[in-house]
């Protein structure tokens, strides 16, 4: 519950030190976020022809500077490739919209269990309320103590994954797309 919480200040913080990355705007008002990398270093060492797997410090960064933009607000991606004559536009959007892709729909699954144990959650925490209203008069005192708190732990649980945790994944859900629709650009540097 309270790892939920910490979680989206982090999220919140991570947000504030990214915006220092997107000072800079291009013609069509989208923030820029450029970094250089060396040859061999866009990718994963687990990556193959077939399967382009993007270098994790790469993804967290993107992930970073995605998450501090507004709804409105685009994002151009400026690569500066420092000797990766395979590093291109198409390979790279290729990369990205499949990584992130995966990243999107791993959240929709995420959304959705979510939303069927909050609805769980919140049935039986009111199912312990209803069964702690009938028997009030019939339980002793521990017992009754014991399940109104019940019941407000399930309800408050339900609460915290339909609000909280929907609310981050959902925020998530956006950066992803950010990066998928960003403009990219790859310029080859000696």
């Amino acid at each position: 519950m309270f790892d939920n919480i910490k979680k989206y200040k982090k999220m919140k913080s991570k947000t504030k030190t990214a915006q220092k990355y997107l000072s800079e705007k291009d013609e069509n008002g989208s923030y820029v976020y450029e970094f250089g990398v060396a040859k061999g270093e866009f990718y994963s060492s687990l990556a193959t022809k077939k399967n382009k797997i993007i270098n994790s410090e790469i993804v967290e960064n993107l992930n970073n500077v995605a998450n501090c933009l507004a709804v409105k607000d685009s994002l151009t991606i400026r690569i500066k490739s420092h000797g990766d004559e395979n590093l291109n536009i198409s390979n790279v959007h290729t990369a990205l919209q499949e990584h992130y892709s995966r990243q999107i729909a791993k959240s929709k699954v995420d959304i959705a269990r979510n939303l069927n144990q909050s609805l769980v959650f919140f049935m039986v925490g009111i199912l312990f309320f209803v069964f702690y209203v009938l028997l009030k008069t019939h339980l002793n005192a521990n017992w009754f103590e014991i399940i109104d708190i019940v019941s407000w732990v399930f309800i408050w649980e339900a609460v915290d994954l339909f609000f909280i945790v929907r609310n981050i994944q959902k925020m998530e859900q956006i950066s992803y797309q950010k990066i998928i629709n960003a403009k990219i650009i790859v310029d080859n540097v000696d």
